[in-house]
Order: structure tokens, then sequence, then C-alpha cells
């Protein structure tokens, strides 16, 4: 943390820490922010892990949230995601256990699985009030939603993919693999999905380039039609 701190500020980020132990967007509130550089991704998990465990080893009330949001391409300003009712009660176990116990530390593994099995054994009564707050918070997302203008030049979600969409062509290698798969599996039955890809890379690294030319050439037409 204190390399974190002496590091030169680049640019302006928001963190979070998550209420339950899915790091979703969708469960966040903005409490504070900070100052931070951000050299690449391995830095953002790592800052990401340093504020969970914050989040449940330190007793402190107002912790950093909204974690990377700007440079991961978000919009600050976008409503915050509906919160699931497992989430509210999984809040909820949390600010029971910190008024029970203000200055012990939590063991975050544990205290998930506790709370996972507490969920699975109530009732559907006692679920209710949790549900009840996800359809409110839900209104208020839709409501929100609506209002909301995304900034010029942001990047549309994903398009659904067409179920009746021509497969892409197989490479000469994947040809290779499942012709030859069937043979190497019955030749090591105790071989695992990675231990027979890896038989699979070997036989095919050890192939000439005369061998390779046929599953090129089936790939090559396959990918010329599907071009077409």
């Amino acid at each position: 943390i204190m390399l974190l701190c002496q590091t030169k500020t680049l640019q302006y980020i928001p963190f979070i820490t998550s209420p339950s132990s899915e790091l979703d967007r969708d469960h966040i509130h903005p409490v504070e922010t900070a100052h931070i550089s951000m050299r690449n991704s391995k830095m953002k998990v790592l800052i990401i892990v340093v504020l969970v465990l914050l989040e449940y080893f330190l007793p402190s009330q107002y912790l950093l949230r909204d974690c990377f949001w700007n440079v991961m391409g978000k919009d600050p300003n976008k409503p915050r995601g509906k919160t699931s009712s497992y989430a509210f009660f999984v809040q909820t176990c949390r600010e029971e256990h910190k008024k029970k116990h203000p200055d012990t530390a939590v063991n975050f593994s544990e205290f998930s699985k506790k709370c996972a099995e507490r969920w699975k054994t109530m009732s559907p009564k006692e679920k209710s009030k949790f549900e009840e707050l996800a359809k409110t918070d839900k209104v208020r997302y839709d409501r929100e939603m609506k209002n909301y203008v995304p900034p010029k030049g942001a990047k549309k979600g994903k398009k659904k993919k067409d179920p009746n969409a021509p497969k892409r062509p197989p490479s000469a290698f994947f040809i290779f693999c499942s012709d030859h798969r069937p043979k190497v599996k019955s030749e090591n039955p105790g071989f695992t999905i990675g231990d027979v890809a890896k038989k699979l890379g070997e036989q095919w690294s050890k192939l000439t380039a005369k061998d390779k030319l046929p599953y090129e050439q089936k790939a090559g037409k396959l990918k010329e039609k599907y071009e077409k």
C-alpha cells in the first residue's frame, strides 16, 4: 500500500470494494475516491484484492469504492447496476457482523461460505424482504437508465451472436486434432483433457511440411467456402 501511495499520479481513478464476494459493479456504492497511477492490468487486480482485504479485515466504516471504471472505459456517471436479493442479504450479514464484532478480523472465505449456506436454508418468507429490496432497486435502476445519456464515443455492448450464422472454419491444426484425438485418448485412457491437448501439440510439431500439407489444404478449402 505504501508503494502505491508513493507512485506519481497519472490519472484520476475511482476505487471500489464489493459488498459481496463477487467483484461486480452491479453491487457497488461509491463512497470515496483516490489518486493513483496504474501501469498494467496486474496492478489493477492487486488493488482490487487489497481493497477487498481491507473491507473484511479492517474495522473501517468508510472504504474506497468504485474501482478503475474510467480506466477500464466505464462511464462513472452511468447508473449503478441492479443489486440482487442475495447481495442485499450478504450486505446485511456483513453489517450484523461488524456490529457484533467491530474489532474482529473476518475470514473472507469462511464468511462467504457461511452466507451461502445460510441463504440456502432460509425460507421464502425470510428471503422475501431481500427480494423486495431487489425489486425496489430494479425500479430505481430502470428509472435512472431512462434518463441516462451515454457519452459520445462510448463502446456499445457486444452484439449477440447469430445462432444460424455459419461457424468459422477450423485451422489445419484443429483438423489434425479432430482426426487424431480419438486415437490419443484410446491409447492413453488416464490422460486429462490437458494431457491430450499437449500430446496432440507434440505430434503436430513433429510433422514435416509435407505431412501438414493435407490438413492445410483442407483448412484452405473450408475457409474459401466460409468467405463466399
